[in-house]
């Protein structure tokens, strides 16, 4: 995952969103399981750039076999 350095950093614009009480909660709960803590945005920005980097894997022989379909 990419670190933003701080003259991009310099450059970031305001973003908001709403959340229930109960998802505020449980987000809290993730980052105080990270080991520096982050603070709300931040922790933000690393999920959204965690999920913008995910990249979906190819299903297993063994779980298409087990759906019908043969794998090649």
């Amino acid at each position: 995952m990419s670190s933003m350095s701080e003259a991009e950093r310099e450059k970031d614009r305001g973003f908001q969103m709403r959340v229930s009480d109960v998802f505020l909660t449980t987000f809290d709960e993730w980052r105080r399981h990270r080991q520096d803590w982050p603070s709300r945005t931040e922790a933000v920005r690393r999920l959204i750039e965690r999920g913008l980097d995910w990249r979906p894997h190819r299903p297993s022989p063994e779980l298409l076999e087990g759906h019908g379909v043969r794998a090649s």
